[in-house]
């Protein structure tokens, strides 16, 4: 009894369904580090090396600039990396191989261009190269770039006026073919559609019920400047072409008994005015005071005739220099030497002729012009040609529609 008591039978553990733990080493183990390369000095000279010229290649990469030739690659061409000049061609000593690279032959060496003076000239010649190629683009679109500068002038079939056989002082306007406002006009114009109103019974509101569609009248005020006689004889004919066409024909006219002659109006291009037939209404001009005057036509006010004046190339005659300048006096009415005295104010005006009436006409040197023109559109038009499609697109503006 007592031994089974002092030395029990064992016991089976209980299956609680974890696996039994495993048993403990406590047996003491030495750790053994990783095996670490030994490196000499040399090796690590050398190591350090490839370092600091990777460092000075990266550097060259991205601070050396592009070559001056971009043609051609440095490595191919050569230690000078040029083989082209500026205008694609191959200079001196060199060729091209089968590939076509080119290849340094010898013979004349030509140094890279480093300096900022060949930077210079580089940039002197692409300049120039870009004014001729924009002065070439100017002359190929001239023929095709129409004149838009605003214009009045009579119907292509007209024979009075200025397209008469005698235009007189109209004749100027024969050559720009009707009146050409030198500078921009101011023009005003307005679209009206026009509705009647109706008063409802029981409404709050009136009802409206379209009537007509009109362009109302244009107005239009230009500058005109005169600075020579040619200018002031253009001058004159514009202001006389606007008196002639606020008149009808009548008496000795062939065409007696007709309205003022229509005009037409273009400018600013093809869908702005584009020949569009209009009256002229109104014409209205001012002569100001604080402008100088200048002469249409004529001698100068001393009377001197001036168109038989020697070319001023013409230099002295062979006789002299003496006698060259006594003719060039006596041609022109003076005389050599100086007066014994200061002339009277009485002798000064006499030598002044100016009272031939017939070259008395005198311009401001500036001035300005309004008129007033009316658009029409005859009924022809409007019913067989107008469509709003047509009008909406731009077609009918090109044919001269308001």
């Amino acid at each position: 009894m007592a031994d089974i008591i002092d030395n029990p039978a064992p016991v089976p553990p209980e299956d609680d369904g974890f696996p039994p733990p495993p048993e403990f080493d406590d047996s003491v183990q030495e750790f053994a580090p990783a095996d670490v390369p030994s490196i000499n000095d040399a090796e690590l000279a050398a190591l350090e090396q490839q370092q600091e010229e990777a460092r000075a290649q990266l550097a060259r990469e991205t601070t050396e600039p592009e070559p001056l030739n971009p043609k051609v690659d440095p490595g191919i061409a050569g230690a000078n990396g040029v083989a082209y000049d500026d205008d694609g061609n191959l200079l001196p000593g060199w060729t091209l191989d089968e590939n076509n690279n080119p290849v340094y032959v010898g013979g004349d060496f030509v140094e890279p261009a480093t300096s900022e003076s060949a930077a210079d000239s580089r940039e002197a010649a692409a300049r120039s190269r870009a004014q001729q190629q924009s002065t070439l683009q100017s002359r190929i679109n001239q023929p095709s770039s129409a004149d838009w500068r605003v214009r009045l002038q009579l119907a292509k079939s007209a024979d009075y006026l200025y397209r008469a056989a005698s235009p007189g002082i109209l004749g100027p306007l024969a050559d720009t073919d009707g009146v050409l406002f030198p500078y921009t006009p101011t023009i005003e114009t307005s679209y009206k559609a026009k509705y009647d109103s109706s008063d409802l019974v029981h409404s709050n509101y009136k009802g409206y019920f379209y009537k007509s569609s009109a362009i109302e009248e244009l107005s239009v005020r230009g500058t005109f400047t005169a600075q020579d006689t040619k200018e002031a004889q253009y001058l004159l004919a514009v202001i006389h072409f606007f008196r002639s066409v606020t008149k009808m024909f009548y008496g000795k006219d062939e065409q007696a008994g007709a309205p003022p002659p229509l005009v037409y109006l273009s400018g600013y291009g093809q869908y702005q005015f584009n020949r569009h037939p209009c009256v002229v209404t109104n014409f209205g001009y001012t002569l100001p005071q604080d402008v100088d005057y200048i002469r249409a036509d004529g001698f100068n006010n001393y009377g001197l005739n001036l168109e038989n004046r020697q070319n001023r190339s013409s230099g002295p005659a062979p006789s002299g220099l003496i006698d060259f300048v006594k003719s060039k006096l006596n041609i022109n009415g003076l005389f050599p030497g100086g007066l014994p005295q200061v002339p009277s104010p009485g002798a000064v005006n006499q030598n002044v002729r100016n009272t031939n009436s017939t070259n008395s006409t005198y311009v401001p040197t500036k001035m300005e012009i309004s008129i007033t023109l009316l658009p029409i559109q005859t009924r022809n038009q409007v019913s067989k040609q107008f469509s709003v499609k047509g009008f909406a697109n731009g077609d009918l503006l090109k044919g001269g529609f308001w």
